[in-house]
């Protein structure tokens, strides 16, 4: 949620550098806020690293999907990248998930990423 308030906070200020008539300022200070509080991202779809290491997302109905490359983490998100009957990207942010869960899954790409045989177009 941070991060939301945090963009839509540079979006403001930047809005109130530019040498606008204040009544364009207002008007952009409002869309800012009205976009702020309607298009707020919704929390994650329940995402299941089941025990074969298979993946599923079961509120669209797709099970048994595995990491694909184009996987990526870092400290502060996660891109999945999902492929089986389905293909589907998932990126996940660090605080939308609760820190055990955040773990678990930084831990299961990471193995994912680290077992994987390096291709031609891998660096060394």
């Amino acid at each position: 949620m941070i991060w939301w308030v945090i963009l839509h906070a540079v979006l403001a200020a930047s809005a109130l550098l530019l040498e606008l008539a204040p009544v364009l300022v207002l008007l952009g200070l409002a869309a800012i806020v009205a976009h702020g509080i309607a298009r707020y991202p919704r929390g994650p779809k329940l995402l299941v690293l089941q025990s074969d290491g298979t993946w599923a997302v079961p509120e669209r109905g797709w099970h048994g999907l595995e990491l694909a490359p184009g996987t990526a983490w870092t400290t502060w998100y996660v891109e999945l990248a999902l492929s089986g009957k389905s293909k589907a990207r998932i990126v996940l942010l660090k605080d939308q998930l609760c820190a055990e869960d955040w773990r678990v899954l930084q831990l299961a790409v990471r193995e994912h990423v680290a077992s994987r045989p390096l291709s031609t177009a891998d660096p060394p």
